[in-house]
């Protein structure tokens, strides 16, 4: 990742299904909120949709830093 400037972020599970609701979601209730805030999506196994509320936890956290640099600017 250093050689193309990029960044690794890691989340607990509590931080990113914090950001679906609930830190004590279980993987249905994951699942489920992952299906209200992308649409339905076809989610066959656990580990897909954890992977997907980790990305809606990274973006909301992208879209607090620029907000944050903006109201900076």
């Amino acid at each position: 990742c250093g050689d193309h400037d990029l960044s690794i972020t890691e989340y607990k599970p509590a931080r990113w299904r914090s950001s679906l609701g609930d830190p004590q979601y279980d993987k249905e209730e994951v699942r489920t909120m992952v299906e209200v805030v992308l649409g339905k999506l076809s989610i066959r196994y656990d580990d897909e949709s954890d992977a997907y509320g980790v990305a809606i936890c990274h973006a909301g956290t992208l879209k607090e830093a620029d907000i944050v640099s903006r109201s900076s600017s």
